[in-house]
């Protein structure tokens, strides 16, 4: 999987783009790609996310946030804490289990796998979608 970190906006802000570097990383696709199919990033949701993926032909299915499975690509809804606000985001996991998390500043990718970073509390998963591509 190919790491694709958030773009920062022309006024030095983060585009809040996870979504749309989630979704480019976990389809082997340009992040432009993406973002020309989706110029409104900011009001999709994660279920439109996988209704796109499924459009391009991938076979999507929800998973149980407290046990993600291994072994498939992963796309993870989480929360998060920063300074005392909660924060939405979108990561991938690869099939080893190992996060691409596209935030800046964010550890390497593969750096830490899902269970540690749930188990240690960096964030809570609130949805799960496995991402295959179709037989």
């Amino acid at each position: 999987m190919k790491m694709i970190k958030q773009k920062p906006l022309a006024n030095g802000e983060v585009a809040m783009d996870c979504g749309v570097c989630t979704i480019a990383m976990l389809g082997d696709l340009s992040y432009e790609r993406v973002l020309t199919d989706n110029p409104d990033y900011r009001g999709m949701t994660d279920r439109y996310w996988m209704h796109y993926l499924k459009l391009l032909g991938f076979q999507v299915e929800e998973e149980d946030e407290n046990e993600p499975p291994t072994g498939m690509r992963l796309y993870c809804g989480v929360t998060g804490q920063k300074d005392g606000v909660t924060i939405v985001h979108a990561i991938a996991v690869d099939e080893c289990g190992h996060i691409f998390d596209p935030a800046n500043g964010a550890p390497e990718p593969g750096k830490h796998t899902l269970k540690e970073c749930v188990d240690f509390g960096t964030f809570t998963i609130r949805c799960c979608f496995s991402i295959r591509e179709k037989p």
